[in-house]
């Protein structure tokens, strides 16, 4: 039922060049190939992905689907398909970033880990290189996550928890004060 209405979606958002339609059938698609969430009361949620290298897969491809889209179909502003391709490179960027996390917990192997923590730096190199910070987002948000979940398995429960905090406070304060150190700077030689 989810890929029959799915089809559905993408016939009604090329038909007429509408985006909702487009945005759920995306995600309709995904789901019929196994993503699960629910909802299980008491403010908690559940994920689940039925085969996470099947929808990384499917979400990379949805991820150059949307690029071509944007080069290629978007590039005459009068066409009623603007905005397909963000459409397409967002929910692949979430898809392939989540399959990519769910791979490597509970204690993933060392390489998932690695192929994780290397999609992170990559998205961020393609951010700058294209200038797109939908890759720079995705990029730092799941890198963060991946680095977080690594303490979280490795270190939480040796860890003082005082340490920890005060030290993240810490270089949280120094980092924020570099890059507006740095931003300050660079704005001094823009005007200049």
């Amino acid at each position: 039922m989810l890929g029959l209405t799915a089809g559905a979606a993408f016939f009604t958002a090329y038909r007429y060049g509408l985006r909702w339609p487009l945005l759920l059938g995306v995600l309709l698609a995904f789901h019929a190939l196994g993503f699960m969430h629910f909802y299980g009361g008491r403010g908690s949620y559940f994920l689940n992905i039925a085969d996470e290298r099947v929808t990384l897969i499917a979400a990379v491809a949805a991820v150059v689907l949307g690029m071509w889209h944007e080069r290629t179909l978007e590039k005459n502003f009068d066409n009623a398909m603007i905005g397909f391709g963000r459409i397409y490179i967002i929910v692949g960027l979430l898809y392939a970033n989540m399959s990519l996390w769910f791979l490597t917990i509970p204690h993933g192997k060392l390489v998932a880990v690695i192929v994780f923590a290397a999609a992170g730096v990559g998205q961020l190199i393609l951010g700058g290189r294209f200038h797109d910070s939908r890759f720079t987002g995705f990029g730092i948000v799941f890198l963060s996550i991946n680095i977080y979940t690594r303490m979280f398995e490795s270190f939480w429960d040796e860890a003082s928890k005082g340490i920890f905090l005060l030290a993240s406070g810490g270089v949280a304060i120094i980092a924020g004060y570099l890059f507006e150190k740095r931003a300050r700077t660079l704005r001094i030689e823009n005007e200049s």
